[in-house]
């Protein structure tokens, strides 16, 4: 459930931002509360890793 959660939160986040040029690179930030173990963090690593792999490294 929350791999889903932090997958929707970075797609969100990739789309609203302004489509860059194929060379270009995006960095996108989020912050939390949790702590470093806490699933929420792990899984938003995991999201943000994804995301890189995803869109070719343009969205960090």
């Amino acid at each position: 459930m929350l791999r889903k959660y932090a997958i929707l939160l970075g797609v969100i986040a990739a789309m609203a931002m302004p489509m860059a040029s194929a060379s270009a690179q995006t960095v996108l930030k989020w912050a939390h509360v949790y702590e470093t173990s806490e699933p929420f963090h792990t899984e938003t690593v995991w999201a943000a890793e994804e995301i890189k792999k995803r869109t070719q490294g343009r969205y960090t």
